[in-house]
């Protein structure tokens, strides 16, 4: 009876609805008409009472969601007995039309009531708390309403308020029995918005699983719009009136409208937060009854004790009151600092940066803020094309959580929570929403920004994502990572990957009978075949044209969702050609994939060794949108390799999960059940060099051997300097920090006339002699102008009790250079650099050995990334160096000159040695990269320790921080306190 007009008079029931209900009902007349159907006032026969029958109207009746709608309205409603809810009688079905058979009630909607004046405050909250009570009842029995609104609610003569249409309700995810079966009743599909706008919660605007939140959240605008006539979020236009529900606070008038406790409630109601509102239906009701029974309490005859009671009570409440306002500002000025600093500890960053935000908007002074601020987040800038994009962000692991609003593009160094891969939106009306998957881990990559470019609408491709261009790519492969970069214009490339079904329209179009889809040589031992012995060699199991997988040349029976497998690089790229696309290159699929962020997309992606799973079933999200781009098929690249084999990558189903971060080449011919593929649509035309082959250069260390020790000791010779005289001074001392008093010192460099900078670190929790430990950066150091300090993965060691000693090396920070990668080459100029690099770190040494506050004797090394790569040389190299742990490092797969070359290094390692690496590192693969290298490690096999995370290349940083002061601890003992 909702949604529905009633009629200025009553009008006859049309021949074909009276008969259709005539056997049992005899109409009386209409009381309700719309654009989505009828009610009519009727007589049940056989109970002599009176009923509601609604009838789709017209051309609705074809619609079978709109059919399906009143199916399920019965089924819920149905289900419910409560005072407080229209109760469903019947469902009658005749000729493809539905006829809902409902309880009758006389009396008004609540819109109709508000169409002179808002309610009372009593008869609002009244019907507030009735209609909660009867969500209250419907969530206990498992049902969500969905579409509370002043429409759908009717209030009676009496008072009496009753809930309508439950066709939008959501059955919660428990069975019920049908026909004998238990089958679960979905009422609509999870990210569909249902609802009526205005009354919408954020989570069902956004397309986010409901709960009973939800419901309590359309009724604090109901009670809203009753106490005030107004509806508390509008809008010139539905985007506006979203914006308003997602980031504007409700307009719910002054105190002369609504009492202060009762605004107190409806805020409640309505907080964006699902979880700051009220956990269930049942507590708003009894809130609203303990509001009705404070205002009507009757006074007592006896006015002096009423008035000194009322003096008691006024206290009590004042006190209340004011015990309550200062809650959040005692959290803000005795726990919230401490309790930050603990999820900050245990590498919660996204909840820590929450709560520091949230003392922010509490105590905007507090002291600790820029502490906790520089502790939890990065500052980081994003635009849009064009501008005024709305951005969002949730954690990739966090998919239920709802989207947090950060502002409208451009945004100039907003705060993000540090080391996470976010998941960012960018919404615009009229155009395609972005999707991006950012690392908010290192200064270098967060420097650079996030630029999103936003599709219109009018130029989607349906089923495809635009990945847009990057002037200047470089593969994230081991073994190829060190390629020049290349330019990649935009392109779109499919969300999913090509599907059984898909496939199937390919070879029904005559796909493998029509020689204009196969235009690439068909190339076996050298020698090109014809086109007609090609087609020969793709057939199925039964020997018709097909996936080598598929039988009679066809999918079994409901597989149509699942990627097709057994398919050739040539079939793929037929098909390619048939549907308006070609296969990506080897670039392009990388930059869509992003292996950079392995770590979160690995976990959750199809490595089960089970099969193939529907494409559309996961959550494994890449960089711009797509989906499954790690396991499930592996996917066929254009970009051809070694003895013309085709680059094949993303691993599959039945492969170890590191293959979605390696690379692998077959032949064109080869048709496993794991070879699938994804299509890619150019904007603009491909540069050559996209098209170019691409020749891996790996090395299989296990098989590798090191130079004798006769050849090492010439080596060595690159490595000896004189020790001519340091020069050192202190430039600089800062001794304002809590934790360390920070030393920048020059001195002179053991080579050429250059100047060496050394930053030193001393501990204040600690008493001299310091145990020193020298630290060897990440590549970052390569790309950053200036040295600011030490950060996540350092700042720990002098706040262990040790001193910190990071030398400025040569082509880092600022002693830059020429030097642009961290890579090895076989070049004169990067070995001078890994020997300038070695020359640094011995000099540091030097000058330690001249203070009397530095124990040398105790010197260990710490290398972080490029550092677990030249740490080893040093250590191999450098005898004072007592203890080494080397953190995400490992060996290179390109190759050096043999004097610089790690294989010649590592195994003269024998100092104990502690490595910590992660199982999903798209720079050191596990077993053939760091595995590796910890296994050539000349150290005794009792000294040395690897650990393995399962995460990317940054680690747990609480682990990082036991692990290494306990390794140091170990071999150097606890430094004096």
């Amino acid at each position: 009876m909702s949604d529905i007009e009633r009629p200025t008079e009553a009008r006859p029931a049309s021949a074909p609805f009276a008969a259709a209900v005539s056997e049992r009902y005899e109409i009386l007349d209409q009381v309700g008409k719309g654009g989505f159907g009828e009610v009519w006032k009727a007589r049940d026969k056989t109970l002599g009472r009176l009923v509601a029958i609604k009838r789709v109207l017209g051309s609705a009746t074809t619609d079978s969601g709109v059919r399906e709608r009143l199916r399920r309205e019965a089924l819920s409603a149905s289900a419910l007995k409560h005072a407080n809810i229209c109760t469903v009688y019947d469902l009658i079905t005749a000729g493809g039309d539905y006829f809902l058979v409902m309880e009758y009630l006389e009396g008004q909607t609540v819109h109709e009531q508000l169409a002179s004046r808002p309610l009372p405050v009593e008869r609002a909250v009244s019907v507030a708390a009735q209609v909660a009570d009867a969500l209250a009842e419907a969530h206990r029995s498992g049902i969500i309403h969905r579409d509370i609104k002043s429409s759908n609610i009717i209030v009676t003569p009496a008072g009496q308020a009753k809930v309508l249409d439950f066709g939008l309700a959501k059955q919660l995810e428990r069975p019920a029995v049908v026909s004998g079966k238990a089958t679960e009743m979905l009422l609509t599909r999870e990210g569909t918005t249902v609802g009526t706008l205005h009354y919408m919660s954020p989570e069902q605007l956004l397309g986010e699983t409901v709960d009973p939140r939800t419901d309590v959240f359309s009724l604090g605008v109901v009670l809203c719009e009753m106490l005030t006539g107004r509806l508390p979020f509008t809008g010139s236009s539905a985007i506006a009136v979203a914006d308003a529900i997602l980031h504007r606070e409700p307009a719910v008038g002054d105190e002369s409208q609504i009492p202060a406790p009762l605004r107190a409630i409806i805020a409640k109601a309505l907080a964006k937060d699902r979880n700051q509102r009220y956990a269930s239906a049942g507590e708003l009701a009894a809130d609203l009854r303990d509001l009705t029974a404070a205002r009507t309490r009757p006074a007592n005859w006896r006015v002096v004790a009423a008035t000194a009671a009322a003096l008691v009570i006024v206290a009590v409440v004042a006190a209340g009151w004011w015990w309550k306002q200062s809650e959040p500002e005692r959290w803000a000025r005795h726990e919230a600092a401490p309790e930050i600093d603990r999820l900050f500890g245990r590498d919660d960053y996204a909840n820590a940066f929450r709560l520091t935000k949230k003392l922010q908007s509490i105590m905007p002074d507090h002291p600790e803020l820029p502490r906790l601020f520089a502790q939890v987040s990065i500052p980081a800038s994003i635009n849009s094309t064009p501008a005024g994009a709305a951005i969002y962000w949730k954690r990739y692991d966090e998919p239920e959580q709802q989207w947090e609003y950060l502002g409208t593009t451009p945004l100039k160094n907003i705060p993000f929570p540090r080391g996470l891969y976010l998941q960012i939106e960018g919404r615009k009306e009229g155009h395609v929403t972005a999707h991006r998957l950012w690392p908010v881990i290192g200064a270098s990559a967060v420097s650079r920004g996030l630029d999103i470019e936003l599709l219109p609408a009018a130029n989607a491709q349906p089923g495809m994502v635009l990945i847009p261009a990057a002037e200047k790519f470089t593969l994230s492969v081991p073994g190829l990572d060190h390629l020049p970069s290349v330019n990649v214009p935009a392109f779109f490339i499919d969300q999913y990957e090509v599907t059984n079904a898909q496939f199937k329209a390919f070879v029904d179009g005559g796909g493998y009978e029509k020689e204009e889809y196969w235009r690439e040589p068909f190339i076996v031992e050298r020698k090109t075949i014809s086109w007609r012995e090609a087609m020969k060699k793709f057939v199925d199991a039964t020997g018709n044209a097909g996936p080598a997988m598929w039988e009679l040349g066809t999918f079994p029976r409901g597989d149509d969702l699942l990627p097709v497998g057994g398919v050739s690089w040539y079939e793929a790229s037929a098909y390619a050609l048939f549907a308006g696309k070609r296969l990506p290159a080897l670039h392009q699929w990388n930059r869509a994939a992003l292996p950079q962020a392995s770590a979160v997309v690995t976990p959750v992606s199809n490595f089960s060794g089970r099969g193939p799973e529907a494409v559309n079933s996961g959550r494994a999200m890449n960089g711009h949108g797509t989906f499954n781009m790690a396991g499930n098929v592996k996917e066929w690249c254009s970009t051809e390799t070694e003895s013309g084999k085709r680059f094949i990558v993303g691993g599959g189903w039945d492969e170890p999960n590191y293959m979605f971060i390696d690379s692998d080449a077959q032949s064109p011919w080869a048709r496993r059940a794991t070879y699938g593929f994804r299509c890619i649509r150019p904007v603009d035309p491909m540069p050559a060099a996209l098209d170019a082959p691409v020749y891996a250069e790996t090395r299989d260390y296990s098989k590798e051997r090191p130079v004798g020790d006769d050849l090492f000791r010439a080596y060595l010779g690159f490595y000896s300097y004189d020790k001519t005289p340091l020069q050192a001074r202190v430039v600089g001392r800062d001794s304002s920090s809590t934790d360390w008093v920070h030393e920048h010192l020059t001195m002179r460099a053991a080579y050429g006339n250059e100047e060496l900078i050394v930053h030193l670190y001393l501990p204040k929790n600690a008493r001299p002699p310091f145990q020193p430990v020298l630290y060897f950066p990440g590549s970052n150091a390569i790309h950053l102008d200036n040295f600011t300090g030490l950060g996540l993965y350092n700042d720990f060691l002098p706040r262990s009790g040790r001193a910190l000693v990071f030398p400025i090396y040569k082509g880092t920070f600022e002693r830059g250079d020429a030097l642009n990668s961290d890579y090895p080459a076989p070049t004169s100029f990067y070995r001078d650099h890994l020997i300038a690099w070695t020359k640094d770190a011995r000099r540091a040494i030097d000058y330690l050995e001249t203070r009397d506050d530095i124990d040398v004797q105790k010197l260990s090394l710490v290398g972080f990334s490029w550092g677990g790569v030249v740490g080893p040389i040093i250590a191999a190299i450098e005898p004072r160096i007592r203890v080494c742990v080397f953190v995400v490092g490992g060996f290179c797969f390109q190759q050096a000159l043999p004097e610089v070359d790690q294989v010649n290094f590592v195994p003269r390692v024998t100092q104990p040695t502690l490595m910590l690496n992660a199982r999903y590192d798209h720079f050191f693969p596990v077993e053939t990269s760091s595995r590796l290298m910890f296994q050539l490690l000349g150290t005794a096999d009792d000294q040395k320790r690897f650990l393995l995370y399962d995460s990317g290349h940054a680690l747990p940083r609480n682990e990082v921080i036991k692990e290494t002061v306990g390794w140091l601890n170990r071999y150097l003992g606890s430094p004096a306190r």
